[in-house]
Order: structure tokens, then C-alpha cells, then sequence
């Protein structure tokens, strides 16, 4: 820019506009002012530039004065401008920087920590931004979170927008850390000098105090007596250790200084003069009473300064003299000497120990005696009850009769009516006298009292009383007593007998009654001894912890509960998760919640807030609870606090801040926060490749909708984020689905972790949908096939034998004679004349077969040829269960065709030639007849303890057919129970053996092996070939052999309910729900349980004392999850869960809205330690475990044809609401009523319903719900 401007007499012309670069490494430039052009008329006195030529020019424009002055004072100016432009460099980032953390924890990470090579123009024309795995910026500050991970950097131009890429790895190692000891300190040689008393070094650094520890060593130098008056030094050295290993370290000196021997105080006498003097003791001899602990050391300002470190030693010697009985002197000779100056003192000390009172002791204020006959005159005096005497004494009794000389005895009184006074006296080793006086008192009555009602803790009552009351062993009660005879009656027998009213928290009470029988008369007496509950569990928690997570699974720790002997022990946790942390990835608070149900009633709060056992104020070791060594701050005891510690001595006293309603102090209610810290760096691990099970579509719509299983994940994270999509021909579908309408074939399937720390990890697998329902096989009923001339032959293609047969997917229907389709064609002859059966084979396009059995007639219509007659043999008999039941649908082959049995077992073929083999065979429904109950009793076998009695059922029990039965075999019956396997290996489903065959060794029927055909032959009646046939697995004849045999009816010892929590929740929330099982003995069980996908996402199965193999989890990803266990022996359920299931909520709601027992695709039973049957129920609990709930027992019958009862358990008075709906959903029942406490039963009428159907009905009370299926006829 150019400008004349100023006096006109004084022309200027202005330097051009002005373009500069900055110098490498520099934001400013610097303008050459004597290389600019400009010019002026005149002659000119003086010039000025302003900014002038020593001023830095910044990036952008910036104007500059030109101010000119000529000779005569004329002024004149121009203003020109100056443009600094960035340097355009190419920019290079280095791929590897390691950045070191300040003192503060931080550090600013700069574009030139980042950039390499140059030239670059200053710092400040660059800014750094650090990358997230997601693509987020996170500025250019580095902290704690980022230790460890290899970080992506940006480094950028802000001018002209150029950038380059790098990574940064942080480290911790300058850290800022500073350790400062206390003061150096003097103390005296007996004076205690630990931390305690001396102060603990403090520590200054930007980390948590949870990241580094303080720990110290000492180092004591001895002075031996060298003169001076220093006993000895330590040298305290402090050293604190963070987390990374830095370690800082200071040190503190103390000094002890010695002591004068001259500065000792004496202990005083014990003479009634300095003190009184000592009263003997029942319990304790003379020496202990006058032991130092009691009366006194020398000691220098309350210490004893004897030891090592002071260089003194004190002894003492005693001189006793015996007076009478306890009654002693002692004079006591102190000895100390100070090894240093070889100084000692000398003093007596006098000690007296009196006994001066008479025997002190009580009598009973009356004796009873009894004047029946069966008594006697022998009077039995009770001894005296010595309250306290310390010396030895001799008891005499005076009576009207005579004086005995003993504590107590026999004495012949004559039997009357009446009373008579009794006279105790004693008489000490030191003359004193004590006195006491009873009544004798004749009555007509045996029993004088009965022992006193009390009360016990149930941990005795469990320990100590319960084993032996079991076992008819009621003298362990004699501990509380026995009834009081009288005096002359004391030789009769007392018999007793004892009721046990006790709960499930080992709480109640025990009813003795006592009998004692004279005179043909027979006397009772009856004690109460309550047994209260004791709530005295400890719960360590796991401490704050920080964790840098490994490949899988971290353990953060959980609570270890100890002492849970009567309580009933549930134990909850929920999460608090903090993303943004100093020093870590994230934090968790984890709350723990602790309860025992047995005393924490009806609300769930926490009334007494306990202590951990470091703040109870007791000492080491009472302080620790759990025996583990120390007192710290997580591990607490229920209602512990620093001010009230009940105990079981306080079980029926309603003490402290515990509120609630009840006899007992405790709250039953621990709560604990724990604080994670996770340095996570690792990727999440698909733990099985996240493979995913075929799945079947065996409708009649050919596809299905499908939700996507969670597939289980290690991580160190307990939240996951997982996404999942599918592959349809019309591209990825995203979500778990349900994805509808996907057809048989092969699916990819992509997965895609996340966790907490943005580690990622991805996984790819197919989904593989089949075909699996087979094909519905429709054979012509009769169809006649005429013989063709001129030869009488007759090929019959298969699909003749078709009557439109269908199938539920599209494809080609292939049609056989055999299971082989290229078996197509028969050939009928002459030979073939009359009514015959086929059986017709229809395979579908994925291979599954159905067949039936068509019924035909060969003719001859023709007169072109003749045939020549001929008879078949007829072959028929029955096939039936060792029951005597018929099996129905066995195949039998003749030479002319393939029989099927009628529903009575019944089959008739036909054979052109004799002898013939008869063949049975059946392989198809290899669950029929199979449960967990066999498996039972499998195990029952192999252990001896009830062989099983049969040959068939041990033929049954070997279902691998390895001709033994071993717990393979059980393994087997329970995979095929959960849908693991379809069938048994090397087996069939049935097995068939001719009737009325004798094995010869029925414990054995594998040797010799056992036949499995007949021979039909000329010589014997081929009328009467009839086998048994034999239910592979069904160890206990359930099997449903033909189409008019209904479900075994058992005999059903009531519901096996397992408790689960009816948890409300919201969308996204990851909850934990724990199957408790019901607290009886129990030898197994299997039900299979449905949810539904798009209520709750299953994300994990937590074995309880269930493991892991009881299930199969092939199925959840379709809402089903079958089980199946057994015990060896009865097992009695305690507090554990069974197992426990972790959800993932899709919507708000309740866990009872959507889970329930599918009893369709597992039949659910349960077996009582007697071998009965029970029925498995889900019972969900409205309130706290442990208390009382609503029982909906099975609807009996069902099926019904005019009334079925609902029975139900109320534990209270009560609003009850049932609802029964269609397999539609539509409601088309309500029934609504209060109720009383108890067993009750709604009776539903056939009329009350449309008609015959399945409806399904649920329950609702305000103590839990329930729900259950009926079938009208």
C-alpha cells in the first residue's frame, strides 16, 4: 500500500505491501528496513518507521508507519503493510514417544515431543490432540489413566491444516514423591518408643493414598555401659513404595537415656497398714493371690524398667510362714541391681492373707419327703451349697432324730405326717463357724419340682443337642436339670421324652416331660427350653483394591462369610461405575449387601450401622473376628458396633438400635463399599470363538425368528458392551435380533466386545439353520397293483404309494421303499398274489424321513397268463412291555412285505418259505421314558446300595451297548435329557428279547448275550413268536409305549419350589437372579426353564453346588436353558444357590412376567430322599428369602373333563387373583377372592371355560405369584 499524506509541499511515496517467512523455528519475523524503496522530493532531515526495525513481526498483517521530516520542519507519512506467512513444512511424527508424568501426575504432551526431523516453524504454530480408540479428542494433557497403552497423536498445522500421525506410550517414572519423618526424639530406656507413641512419617504425591504403603525398619544401637547416660539409639528408617515401585526413603533417630535405680518406687505392704491385707480365695491358691500382678513391682514413673535395654535386673525371694488354713504371712525381699554402676537396692516387703469369715453356704429352705409306701423311711439330707470358704470344714446336721456327722446322708426317720426342723453347721481349718436351717416336710406327692424353664442359642442346640435327639438320645438334657424327687423317693426311675418345635432358622423350642411312677401312680413334670435364634455371622469383605487386568476373568474378590450357622445367608452386590479417574481406567463401587433373613424381617434396611473390627476398641486378638491374623477395616460382625456387641447370651434380648419388632438385637442387614480401580489394557476373549449351535426349524412356516445368543465373554471389565449383526442376502442386519423369517442355510454372524477401557475385540461365526421337522408321510390305504402280461410282473415305483404327502419346506419329496432313497422299485409276481403291506419312505430335501405302511392287493385280471396257486405263511404274535403293555409302531420285516404293531403289540406278516427270521425293530422318541429319576437309579445300581432287579432294566441301564452299565452310561442319559445328543451311540431305542426267555444269569444278562429274533419254522407255531421289548434308558418302566397309554400317573409327594427373587428392573440393567432350592433332602432334578430374548438378554450361568455340565446352554439364545442333577446320596439344600443366571434387561419389568418352567420341552420332577416324585415350581418372592411366600401346587387332574382343583399356601389372610388365558393370550377367566391362612384350593368347572383347550392361569397374592397350565377335555 502506497499514500502521500501530510504536508503537500513534502511529497512521500510509500514502500510496497511487504510478504515475509519466519526463520525455522521461529512464529516472528524481522523486516530489513534498509532494503525497502521509497522516495520523497526533498531533501530529508530525519525518517522513523513504526513498528521500526527492531520490532518482531507476528503471523498475519500488521501496518507500518513511514513518518519523514525535511529541512524546513515539514512532516509527512505513509502507512504500508506487512504480511508474516507461515512456513508450509511437510510434517513427520515419530511412531514411538514415551512420555514421562510430572510431579503432579500430569504432563502436557507438545508438538515438538511428537514432530521429528524440520526445519518447522516455532511450537506455537502446532497443537497435539491424543485419539481414543473411538476417534474422540482428548486433548494434549496425559494423566495416571493413560499409563501403560500405546496412544494414537495428531499433531497438526494451525495455518495451514497439514498433520501428522504418531503414538505416545506414558509412563510413571517422574512421578513426584517426597517422604518426611517425624522429629528425632528422646525417650527413657523402659519408655515405649514404636510409631504409636512417636508419630508415622507423612508422604507428599499427587497418588491415592491406596497406591503406595509406608512401611519402616529399625536399626538399634546398643551403648553397653560406656559412661554416659545414653542407653541406646535407633535409627528409624522410613521407606514409602508406590505402586509403580518408586521408592523414597528418610530417617528418624530416638534416643533412650538410662535411668537411676534411686528413682524406683516400691510396691507397698499388704499389712493393714500401707494397704489391707489380702483375703484368701476360693479358687485361688496363696501364691497366686499374692502374685506380682497383684501386689506390685518397683517401677520408675509407673514402668518396670528391668531389662536388657536399661541394663537392670530386679528378683524377688519369699519367706512364708503357715498360720491356720489359708491364713498366711509372706515377707517378699526385692533385690535390684543396676549392671552399669553396680548400684543395688534392698526392701521387704510384707504380705498377709486372711481368713477371718465362717463358712458361708446355703440349704434348702424346705426337704420334702413323701409318705407313700414305694418311698420309704430312708431320708436322703442334701449336702450343703458352699457359697465361699477358702479353708477346709467339716458339716454336721442336727436333727429331732439324731445328728449326722457328714456333709449330707442317709438317716431313718420314722414315716409321718408333719414338719421337723434340720440344723447345718460348719466349721472352718481356722474355727470359723457358719450356719443354716431347713425343714423336713412329709407330703403325699414323688416329684418335689421340675427343673426351670431356659433357653439355649441355636449353635448349641445345633451342636450339642440336635445329634443326639436324632438319635433317641435324650440324656444330653440332663444338663438342664432333672425333677427334684423327694428326699425318700430319690431311688424311683425317671423316664422322659422330649418334642422338637423347631424352624428353619433353628429357632423354637424343645418340650421335655419327665415321668416318675409310685404307688400305681404316675407323676409328670414338663420343662420348656426355648432355643433362640443367634445372629452372630462375620463377613469379611474384600478389600479396595486396583487391579491391571490379565488375559480372561478378573477376580475382584467376594465376601467370605463365617459362623453362618442358624442364619440364613444371602449375599448382593450392585454397581457403581466411574469412568473418569486419576489413576485408572475406571472405578467401581461396589456395594455389598449381607442379610440374614432368620432376623432381618420384613423391611430390608440397615438399622445397625456395624463397625469393622479395627474401630470396635478391643484388643488384638478379640479385635479379630474372622481368625485371620488382624483387625482390619473390612470385615465386620452383625450389629457389632464400638458401643453393643451382642452375643448368644443376648438372643432373646431386643437390645440396641434394632428396630424392628423382635425379640433378638441383631439387624441381620451388613452393607459394604468396596472400591475397584482396573488398569485394563487387554482385549476382551470370546471364550469359546463364540460358536453357535445349529437351530432347528421344525414348523410348519419353514423359518423362523431368532434372537442372537450372548456368547460368553472373559474380561476383566463385569460390564461389556456387545454388539451383534447377521448377514441376510439383503446385507447386515444389526442387533440381536429377533431377526424374523430366516429360512434354512448358513448366516455369518459378527461380533463385536467392548469393554470399559475401549478394548475391543471382534469375532465371526455362522449361524447354521436346518430343517429339522420331518416330513408328514400319507400311504395309500388300499391300492391294487394288477399283474401285467404276457409274464405276470409288475414294477410298483414308490412315489405309487404316495397319497399327498407334504412337508413344511419347499423341495422335492424323494419316495422309498427303504430308508435307502435310491431304493425305489418292487417287483410283484405271481408269488405276490393277495393283500400285502409296504412300508413307504419319504425323505425331504434336507434329508429327513417319515414313513407309513401302505396297504395293497396284488391281482390277476388278465386271462393272457396264469399263476400258479400258492399259500404264504402267516407270522404274527405280540410285542409288548415287560408290563404286559403293548408297544406300538415296532416294525416287523416278512419276506413280503414290512409290518407295523397295532396299539395292543399286535403284527401279522407274511413268509413264502419257511423258517423265516422275525426281526423287531424300534428307533425313533429316544426320550420316551427317560428322566433324571433313571439316572437316579442308575447310580443306585452301580453303587450296590439297590441293584436293580430285573434283567431287562440293567439291559435298559446299558445304553451305549457296551454290554456293562458304568457312569458313562448315566453321563450319556443326561445329555441326551438337556438336548445335547439326539440319541444313544451304538444303540437303539428299543431293544426286543423273545418272551418267556430265561437268562441264565439274570445279574448279567450280557453273558451269554441275549437273542434278539425268532425263527419261524414249519415244525412250531409261527402264530405265537412274541417278544418283550426293552426302553433304552427307562430304568423304571415310565415309557408311553402306544397311542392309548396316557403319562405315568405318580404319585406325587407335593412341590419342589425353587425361590427366586421377583426382581423389578429397568432396560439395560445387568441383574443376577439365584435358585435357591427347597431346604428338604433331595436325590435330583430337571426342568427345563423359558424366558423370553426380547424381555431379557441372557448374558451368563453361575454355577452354584450345581456345576456347570447339569446344563445345556445351547438353547438360550431361543429363551430355553434345560438342567439336570442328582446326588449320590440325599443332599440336604443349605444357603447356597443351586446356580444362579445373569440377565441383561431389553425393557422395564418383572422377572415373573417373562420366566417360567417349560414343561413341554422337559417334563419337571424332582426325587425325595424316599425315591418319590415331586413338582418343580419356580416360586417367586415378593419379599426377603427366607420368610414365608405363596405355593401354587399342580392343578389335580390334569387333564380333567368336569372339575380340577387348584390348591395354594397363603402365609397370611389374604387378596388372591387368578386369571386364565388361551394360547392366544386372550383372557377368558378371572377369578378373584380373599382367602384364610393356609392350604386353599380354587375348584374351576368345565362350564367356566369356552371348551376344550389348553389354558394357561397365573396367581397373584402380595406375597409372590405363580402360574401353571390345565387341558380340558
Amino acid at each position: 500500500m502506497k499514500a502521500t499524506c501530510g504536508d503537500p509541499f513534502l511529497p512521500l511515496n510509500c514502500p510496497a505491501d511487504l510478504t515475509i517467512h519466519p526463520d525455522p523455528g521461529q512464529c516472528i519475523a524481522f523486516v530489513e528496513f534498509d532494503s525497502l524503496i521509497w522516495s520523497h522530493d526533498v531533501t530529508v532531515a530525519n525518517f522513523s518507521f513504526t513498528p521500526g526495525p527492531t520490532s518482531p513481526f507476528e503471523y498475519g498483517n500488521t501496518p507500518v508507519d513511514l513518518t519523514v521530516i525535511d529541512l524546513d520542519g515539514n512532516v509527512n507519512s505513509c502507512t504500508f503493510i506487512v504480511t508474516v506467512e507461515p512456513n508450509t513444512y511437510t510434517l513427520v511424527c515419530d511412531d514411538f514417544v514415551t512420555v514421562y508424568l510430572g510431579q503432579d501426575c500430569t504432563r502436557e504432551v507438545t508438538p515438538f515431543m511428537v514432530l521429528e526431523g524440520g526445519p518447522y516453524d516455532c511450537e506455537e504454530a502446532y497443537s497435539v490432540d491424543i485419539i481414543n480408540p473411538e476417534g474422540g479428542y482428548l486433548g494434549n494433557i496425559v494423566d495416571l489413566s493413560f499409563l501403560g497403552a500405546d496412544w494414537t497423536v495428531k499433531v497438526e498445522d494451525n495455518y495451514s491444516g497439514n498433520y501428522c500421525w504418531g503414538s505416545i506410550l506414558v509412563v510413571p517414572d517422574s512421578i513426584g514423591q517426597t517422604i518426611t519423618c517425624p522429629p528425632n526424639n528422646t525417650v527413657l530406656c523402659h519408655e515405649p518408643y514404636g510409631p504409636g507413641q512417636l508419630g508415622t512419617a507423612s508422604v507428599e504425591t499427587c497418588l491415592d493414598s491406596s497406591d503406595y504403603t509406608i512401611t519402616y525398619t529399625d536399626v538399634l544401637l546398643n551403648s553397653f555401659c560406656n559412661g554416659d547416660n545414653i542407653a541406646f539409639q535407633v535409627h528409624r528408617n522410613w521407606k514409602v513404595t508406590n505402586i509403580f515401585d518408586k521408592v523414597t526413603t528418610c530417617q528418624q533417630t530416638i534416643t533412650a537415656l538410662r535411668v537411676s535405680i534411686f528413682d524406683l518406687t516400691f510396691p507397698p505392704d499388704f499389712d493393714g497398714i500401707d494397704e489391707p491385707p489380702l483375703s484368701c480365695n476360693d479358687t485361688l491358691s496363696y501364691p497366686a493371690l499374692a502374685d506380682t500382678s497383684r501386689t506390685g513391682v518397683p517401677t520408675i514413673n509407673g514402668l518396670n524398667p528391668a531389662g536388657l535395654t536399661c541394663s537392670i535386673v530386679m528378683f524377688y525371694t519369699d519367706s512364708v510362714t503357715h498360720i491356720c488354713g489359708e491364713r498366711y504371712k509372706i515377707e517378699r525381699e526385692w533385690k535390684v541391681i543396676d549392671f552399669c554402676t553396680d548400684e543395688q537396692r534392698i526392701l521387704i516387703q510384707t504380705i498377709l492373707i486372711e481368713d477371718v469369715a465362717g463358712p458361708q453356704f446355703e440349704v434348702p429352705p424346705m426337704i420334702p419327703a413323701s409318705n407313700l409306701t414305694d418311698c420309704g423311711p430312708s431320708i436322703t439330707l442334701p449336702p450343703i451349697h458352699l457359697l465361699h470358704e477358702c479353708s477346709g470344714f467339716d458339716v454336721e446336721i442336727r436333727t429331732p432324730w439324731d445328728t449326722l456327722y457328714t456333709d449330707g446322708g442317709i438317716l431313718e426317720v420314722p414315716v409321718s405326717a408333719g414338719s421337723y426342723n434340720l440344723v447345718y453347721v460348719a466349721t472352718d481349718d481356722c474355727g470359723n463357724i457358719g450356719y443354716g436351717t431347713s425343714i423336713l416336710s412329709f407330703n403325699s406327692n414323688v416329684i418335689a419340682s421340675c427343673p426351670d424353664n431356659t433357653t439355649v442359642n441355636c449353635n448349641f442346640y445345633r451342636e450339642e443337642l440336635k445329634p443326639a435327639l436324632d438319635a433317641g438320645e435324650t440324656s444330653v438334657l440332663q444338663q438342664f436339670g432333672q425333677p427334684v424327687l423327694n428326699a425318700n423317693c430319690g431311688f424311683l426311675n425317671i423316664t422322659e421324652t422330649v418334642d422338637q418345635m423347631i424352624d428353619t432358622c433353628s429357632s423354637g423350642h424343645l418340650f421335655r416331660t419327665m415321668s416318675v411312677t409310685a404307688n400305681g401312680q404316675t407323676q409328670h413334670c414338663i420343662q420348656d427350653i426355648g432355643v433362640a435364634t443367634v445372629s452372630d455371622f462375620v463377613v469379611e469383605f474384600p478389600a479396595d483394591t486396583t487391579v491391571t487386568c490379565s488375559a480372561g476373568t478378573t477376580d475382584f474378590g467376594e465376601p467370605v462369610v463365617h459362623g453362618a450357622d442358624c442364619e440364613n445367608i444371602q449375599v448382593t452386590y450392585s454397581d457403581e461405575v466411574f469412568t473418569v479417574v486419576q489413576d485408572a481406567c475406571y472405578k467401581i463401587i461396589r456395594t455389598w449387601v449381607v442379610t440374614n433373613a432368620c432376623v432381618a424381617g420384613d423391611s430390608l434396611d440397615d438399622e445397625v450401622a456395624e463397625k469393622p473390627e479395627s474401630l470396635l476398641g478391643l484388643p488384638f486378638p478379640a479385635c479379630d473376628l474372622d481368625g485371620d491374623g488382624d483387625c482390619d477395616n473390612h470385615t465386620f460382625r452383625d450389629s457389632w458396633t464400638e458401643n453393643s456387641q451382642p452375643g448368644p447370651a443376648d438372643a432373646q434380648t431386643a437390645t440396641g438400635i434394632d428396630t424392628d419388632p423382635d425379640s433378638e438385637p441383631w439387624d441381620g442387614y451388613i452393607t459394604y463399599q468396596q472400591v475397584i480401580k482396573v488398569i485394563d489394557y487387554v482385549d476382551p476373549i470370546f471364550s469359546n470363538q463364540c460358536q453357535l449351535a445349529s437351530v432347528c426349524v421344525d414348523d410348519q412356516t419353514c423359518n423362523i425368528g431368532y434372537y442372537l445368543p450372548t456368547p460368553p465373554i472373559d474380561d476383566c471389565s463385569p460390564i461389556v458392551s456387545l454388539t451383534a449383526q447377521l448377514l441376510r442376502p439383503g446385507g447386515w442386519a444389526m442387533g440381536f435380533g429377533p431377526h424374523q423369517d430366516l429360512a434354512p442355510g448358513s448366516y455369518p454372524v459378527r461380533y463385536v466386545a467392548l469393554d470399559q477401557c475401549n478394548n475391543q475385540e471382534s469375532c465371526e461365526t455362522t449361524l447354521v439353520i436346518e430343517d429339522c421337522a420331518p416330513p408328514t408321510a400319507v400311504c395309500q390305504a388300499g391300492l391294487d397293483i394288477d399283474l401285467i402280461p404276457p409274464d405276470g410282473i409288475t414294477v410298483v415305483n414308490a412315489s405309487d404309494l404316495n397319497n399327498f404327502s407334504t412337508d413344511n419346506c419347499p423341495g422335492t419329496l424323494r419316495f422309498s421303499y427303504s430308508s435307502n432313497v435310491y431304493d425305489t422299485l418292487r417287483t410283484f409276481t405271481c408269488d405276490s398274489l393277495g393283500l400285502r403291506t409296504a412300508t413307504l419312505y419319504v425323505t425331504d430335501a434336507a434329508g429327513n424321513q417319515a414313513s407309513c405302511t401302505a396297504g395293497l392287493e396284488i391281482i390277476k385280471t388278465s386271462f393272457q397268463f396264469e399263476c400258479e396257486p400258492l399259500d404264504d405263511f402267516p407270522i404274527s404274535g405280540f410285542i409288548k412291555t415287560p408290563e404286559n403293555e403293548g408297544i406300538a409302531n415296532v416294525e416287523v420285516a416278512g419276506q413280503t412285505g414290512t409290518s407295523l404293531t397295532d396299539a395292543n403289540g399286535f403284527y401279522l406278516v407274511y413268509s413264502q418259505n419257511l423258517p423265516a427270521t422275525v426281526a423287531p425293530y424300534k428307533n425313533n422318541d429316544p426320550l420316551n421314558g427317560v428322566t433324571t429319576f433313571d439316572i437316579v437309579l442308575l447310580n443306585k445300581h452301580i453303587l450296590g446300595v439297590q441293584p436293580l432287579n430285573s434283567p431287562y432294566k440293567i439291559i435298559a441301564a446299558d445304553v451305549n451297548n457296551s454290554k456293562t452299565v458304568t457312569t458313562f452310561d448315566a453321563v450319556l442319559i443326561r445329555q441326551l435329557i438337556l438336548n445335547i445328543i439326539q440319541s444313544f451311540p451304538n444303540n437303539t431305542s428299543w431293544r426286543f428279547v423273545p418272551a418267556g426267555y430265561v437268562f441264565p444269569n439274570p445279574g448279567n444278562p450280557f453273558d451269554p448275550p441275549f437273542p434278539e429274533t425268532m425263527t419261524a419254522s414249519s415244525s412250531g407255531s409261527p402264530a405265537n413268536l412274541n417278544f418283550t421289548g426293552i426302553k433304552t434308558g427307562d430304568l423304571n418302566g415310565s415309557v408311553v409305549p402306544n397311542f392309548s397309554s396316557g403319562p405315568v400317573d405318580r404319585d406325587l409327594a407335593g412341590p419342589y419350589p425353587f425361590s427366586v427373587d421377583d426382581i423389578p428392573y429397568k432396560a439395560g440393567e445387568i441383574f443376577t437372579l439365584p435358585f435357591y432350592a427347597d431346604k428338604i433332602p433331595v436325590l435330583g432334578w430337571q426342568f427345563a426353564l423359558a424366558f423370553e430374548p426380547d424381555q431379557a438378554e441372557f448374558l451368563q450361568l453361575v454355577p452354584g453346588f450345581v456345576p456347570k455340565e447339569n446344563f445345556n446352554l445351547q438353547e438360550v439364545g431361543k429363551g430355553g436353558l434345560r438342567t439336570s442333577w442328582n446326588s449320590l446320596t440325599p443332599f440336604m439344600p443349605g444357603n447356597k444357590p443351586a446356580f444362579s443366571l445373569v440377565f441383561k434387561a431389553r425393557t422395564d419389568g418383572r422377572v415373573s412376567d417373562w420366566l417360567h418352567l417349560d414343561e413341554e420341552a422337559l417334563p419337571d420332577e424332582a426325587y425325595s430322599e424316599n425315591l418319590r416324585f415331586m413338582h418343580v415350581q419356580l416360586l417367586f418372592q415378593a419379599k426377603k428369602p427366607g420368610g414365608e411366600y405363596t405355593l401354587l401346587y399342580p392343578a389335580r387332574p390334569n387333564p380333567f373333563d368336569e372339575t380340577t382343583a387348584l390348591p395354594f399356601y397363603l402365609p397370611e389372610k389374604g387378596m388372591v387373583t387368578f386369571t386364565f388365558s388361551d394360547v392366544s393370550g386372550k383372557v377368558v377367566l378371572t377369578k378373584k377372592a380373599i382367602y384364610e391362612k393356609g392350604v386353599q384350593s380354587l375348584v374351576i368347572n368345565a362350564g367356566d371355560l369356552p371348551g376344550p383347550s389348553l389354558y394357561i392361569y397365573s396367581m397373584e397374592t402380595s406375597w409372590g405369584n405363580g402360574q401353571g397350565k390345565i387341558v380340558l377335555h
